[in-house]
């Protein structure tokens, strides 16, 4: 509408309007602030809890803390993650991301 385009979702009910966005060139700059924003500001919640997510055809995987799930569309399953190993296993198995043993993430905000 008017010249924008919606990102949507469908999680085994009605389509659901993520986001709107704009065919308009955008430059470098503009992905640098807002990846600076959201990396670096202290009220971002990807400074506040450990963030991944990962999207496929089949299931989208998504990892808050330790909170991990997998949304298929028509079911979401989600479990809380027992230990910093399960979560390095997770991150390695799930999302292809490997770290040396003994890596710790903090997981939400405080000291960690």
């Amino acid at each position: 509408e008017a010249g924008l385009w919606l990102l949507q979702s469908s999680r085994g009910g009605p389509w659901e309007n993520l986001y709107a966005f704009t065919l308009e060139p955008q430059h470098r700059v503009d992905y640098e602030l807002a990846s600076h924003y959201t990396s670096t500001h202290p009220s971002s919640p990807f400074t506040q809890t450990l963030t991944a997510q990962q999207s496929a055809p089949e299931v989208r995987r998504i990892l808050r803390g330790r909170e991990y799930s997998e949304d298929r569309g028509s079911e979401i399953a989600t479990r809380t993650l027992a230990d910093d190993d399960e979560l390095l296993d997770v991150l390695a198995v799930k999302f292809g991301l490997r770290f040396p043993a003994g890596t710790r993430f903090r997981t939400s905000a405080g000291p960690g």
